[in-house]
């Protein structure tokens, strides 16, 4: 009766927060609509050309190295470490159709693979931002956060290493073919790009009434692209705060690709607040990097 109660204590919740949403959205109409058109525009100008030709190529050679049994899941780490999510989390899933992989592993997996496209960082984010050698460090402490965060998890699940191994997961005929695989993966950023977008600028016209820090944080949080074209524009003055800002708000990836990762890992059994755990880890140790690249840098 207890769980019962819970269970319907939680439905109820979630219902009473989409309805609340709802009438936000329907409350700020030129606010929904502009976000809207702002995150489609990102979308298809920054977004695409720059991950989707990335995305084919790295799941191609994940595709090609199905065979060498022996470095596959190296190549499967390194792969989804530099794909971006949610390319990494989408080998991961056509990864585990072929081989069964312990919890341990597929922990630290998770963790690797929450990152953002080097492409895009390089490319599309450094157009964005005056300081390009700044978003050099940020890239740098990004992908460093990320790999030391995999190691902590690995480290720290010691205790689940003789886990019984997942059983292989069968894939649709689309994650057969890479091009219309990658294809979905990116309409499905663009949905949450737009959705997570909206979600930002109504709460933030409610919370804080004018762009700022603490906006450009939110949106952020929510979902990286734009909140880092936000953070670009109102951010942080001091190169220091704005890179370390940078580095924590990459390492966390934003609620929008921690959705679309946890989509792929469901039948993994990684649920969302474990996602949400490992992006937290990596944001701070991220953050923590940026810093002391930072300090070398000024001390040179």
């Amino acid at each position: 009766m207890r769980l019962l109660i819970s269970l319907l204590g939680v439905i109820t919740m979630r219902i009473a927060g989409c309805l609340l949403m709802m009438g936000m959205v329907f409350a700020y109409p030129d606010i929904t609509a502009n976000a809207a058109r702002t995150a489609l525009r990102v979308f298809g100008l920054d977004i695409v050309p720059t991950l989707f030709p990335y995305m084919v190529l790295t799941r191609t050679l994940m595709t090609m190295m199905k065979g060498m049994n022996g470095s596959s899941i190296w190549m499967l780490a390194l792969l989804g470490w530099l794909g971006g999510s949610p390319s990494g989390a989408s080998m991961i899933r056509t990864f585990s159709a072929t081989h069964a992989m312990h919890r341990r592993s597929t922990l630290a997996l998770c963790t690797l693979t929450g990152t953002i496209s080097p492409v895009f960082l390089l490319r599309t984010v450094h157009a964005w931002f005056d300081d390009s050698h700044l978003l050099t460090l940020v890239a740098a402490s990004h992908f460093a956060g990320a790999a030391l965060s995999s190691l902590v998890v690995y480290l720290c699940c010691f205790h689940v290493q003789s886990a019984v191994a997942f059983s292989r997961i069968p894939t649709s005929d689309h994650e057969d073919n890479v091009i219309s695989s990658c294809a979905l993966s990116i309409l499905g950023i663009g949905g949450c790009l737009v959705f997570y977008s909206v979600l930002s600028d109504v709460l933030s016209a409610v919370l804080f009434k004018s762009n700022g820090v603490s906006a450009s944080f939110l949106h952020a949080s929510l979902e990286i692209a734009g909140g880092l074209r936000a953070l670009s524009e109102y951010g942080p003055q001091t190169r220091a705060e704005s890179g370390i800002l940078c580095a924590f708000c990459c390492g966390f990836s934003g609620l929008s690709m921690i959705s679309q990762n946890a989509m792929f890992f469901k039948p993994l059994r990684i649920t969302t607040p474990q996602l949400i755990g490992m992006g937290i880890l990596r944001a701070c140790l991220s953050a923590g990097v940026m810093s002391l690249l930072l300090s070398a840098y000024s001390s040179i």
